[in-house]
């Protein structure tokens, strides 16, 4: 065989871009080739924050919480602070006089909802701070050792703290203060640490302290200005009462005057009147069924003893209020009035009568429910009645008229169509889902 020229060797194919050549000498049809990235260390999950101050303290929101006070934050505290150990425990901000969940007490005790004892005891420090801000001066403070409660508490009693409380200041709320499907107890004192005032001052630093000083100052002028404002009401309503010249509207003769430098004296009447005829009754109106009620006009009623009825008419409207006297749920005033009978014979001496106030034009017409649908809170009363989906809803109600102490006038918020739930019960609640039943089954429950 006859050599040849020899073949031209083949010439390697250069990419248009270099930097896009695979190490491993393949190319990267797409020249998107990149330099690999380092992964990204993973973020811990941001911790979920409490929504405010805390007026109480709740466990578990789920047990009971009755109706949600203004300004209650409904939901399971959480610590804006801490680890809950003892050097290093959960800080809580919370007002003065804070509530504390038995459910709270279980869990920084370590147990479980069954009573078991599943956990390590925390240690929790209750704090009221200046314009409720985490970071403003320290007011007061309260130590929680878990370790210390023993055994579990029940879950739906709350507690009282008296956290922040000044010794002039009362530390047991009015009984009508306290819902009526709640229980409250004092704290176990063994419970708690609270911190002492001096040792909180000896923490601040010269901003706090002055901070502090000038917040004190201003809570006393505040008070000093509110003392003022009720001397000089005081003042007016003494210069009134010296001017005024009261009469008589009782016809009869004056048997007895009590002594002027003692005054009147509780349960005992000060001028009594015996009367030549009728019989005279005396009753409360409230503030709201107030201007229905005039002098001249007639109410009707029942004697409890005697059983007999009776028509009065009204003589006296006193223009100040009844003081310490209240009845049923309605958070106002009452106002005594004096109406007479003019055949009052058969009628027994202080005897206990019903009074029904007469009807706006003369007509009992409108809506009314038995007094115990109808809830109050903040002054204001509501019913539950059945809305969309049928699940309840809190409805504001204006009432009127009240009859024979339990039936009362609806006067807006509710329509003859409307439903109403018996508000009582620990599942009460709007947004709650509803079932109907007789009025014997409601009462037959509770």
């Amino acid at each position: 065989m006859e050599p040849g020229t020899p073949e031209e060797p083949d010439i390697p194919l250069v990419p248009d871009n270099p930097e896009d050549q695979d190490p491993s000498g393949e190319t990267d049809p797409s020249g998107d080739n990149e330099t690999p990235q380092e992964p990204e260390e993973p973020q811990e999950p941001e911790q979920p924050r409490p929504s405010g101050v805390y007026k109480r303290l709740y466990g578990d929101i789920g047990i009971n919480f009755g109706e949600l006070e203004e300004g209650v934050i409904l939901e399971n505290a959480l610590p804006f602070a801490g680890s809950g150990t003892k050097e290093d425990p959960y800080r809580f901000l919370c007002s003065k006089n804070v509530l504390i969940q038995g459910a709270f007490l279980n869990w920084a005790g370590g147990f479980s909802d069954t009573g078991e004892k599943n956990q390590t005891p925390y240690y929790c420090l209750l704090e009221v701070r200046g314009e409720d801000k985490e970071d403003g001066v320290l007011l007061a403070a309260m130590l929680l050792d878990g370790n210390l409660i023993a055994e579990p508490v029940q879950p739906e009693i709350w507690y009282r703290t008296y956290l922040g409380n000044d010794q002039w200041e009362a530390v047991l709320p009015p009984e009508e203060e306290i819902p009526q499907d709640e229980e409250w107890v004092d704290i176990p004192e063994d419970f708690i640490e609270f911190i002492p005032e001096e040792e909180i001052v000896q923490t601040y630093s010269k901003e706090e302290l002055d901070k502090a000083v000038k917040e004190k100052e201003k809570e006393i002028s505040e008070t000093a200005l509110n003392i003022k404002e009720a001397d000089l009401k005081i003042k007016k309503v003494e210069q009134q009462l010296q001017e005024q010249v009261v009469k008589s509207t009782l016809d009869g003769t004056v048997k007895k005057v009590g002594d002027p430098a003692k005054g009147e004296v509780d349960g005992e009447a000060f001028i009594i009147v015996e009367s030549a005829a009728g019989a005279y009754i005396q009753g409360m109106v409230g503030e709201y069924q107030r201007s229905i009620l005039e002098p001249g006009q007639i109410v009707t009623g029942m004697g409890y003893e005697s059983q007999m009825f009776f028509q009065a008419e009204v003589t006296e409207i006193s223009p100040y209020p009844q003081e310490g006297y209240s009845s049923g749920m309605q958070e106002q005033s009452y106002y005594p009035f004096t109406a007479v009978i003019q055949e009052g014979e058969g009628f027994k001496a202080n005897e206990m009568v019903s009074i029904e106030l007469p009807a706006e034009g003369g007509e009992i017409t409108g809506i009314f429910v038995s007094r115990e649908y109808i809830r109050s809170q903040n002054g204001e009363e509501f019913v539950y009645k059945v809305g969309e989906n049928q699940r309840l809803k809190k409805q504001k109600i204006t009432t009127g008229r009240t009859f024979y102490g339990s039936t009362v006038e609806i006067k807006d918020g509710v329509t003859q169509e409307d439903w109403l739930a018996f508000p009582y019960g620990k599942n009460v609640r709007e947004g709650a889902k509803i079932r109907e039943s007789s009025i014997e089954e409601l009462y037959s429950m509770y």
